[in-house]
């Protein structure tokens, strides 16, 4: 059996999740592992205030970036900080 090869790069969903914001910011996931940390904060019923819950205050955007490292190829779909302020943060809207 072959595969065929993937004739449109561009319309497939990214490969990962990098974060903007927040306590993990910078970090990279693969979409999996992100998907299952989500599930599983809110099957603990978690929130974004406790820290088991720190993934339920990202959201998805609309942008995608490449990894820096440019050897691995991988695009991100970037997922921002809307959680609470950290304590102690400088307030933005002041």
């Amino acid at each position: 059996m072959t595969i065929a090869p993937d004739i449109h790069p561009q319309t497939r969903d990214p490969e990962c999740v990098v974060l903007e914001g927040g306590p993990r910011a910078g970090e990279w996931f693969y979409v999996r592992d992100w998907d299952i940390r989500c599930m599983s904060a809110t099957a603990m019923g978690r929130s974004a205030r406790d820290v088991q819950g720190w993934t339920l205050g990202y959201r998805r955007t609309t942008r995608t970036t490449a990894h820096p490292d440019e050897k691995l190829r991988y695009e991100a779909a970037v997922w921002r900080w809307v959680g609470p302020p950290a304590p102690g943060a400088p307030r933005v809207d002041a």
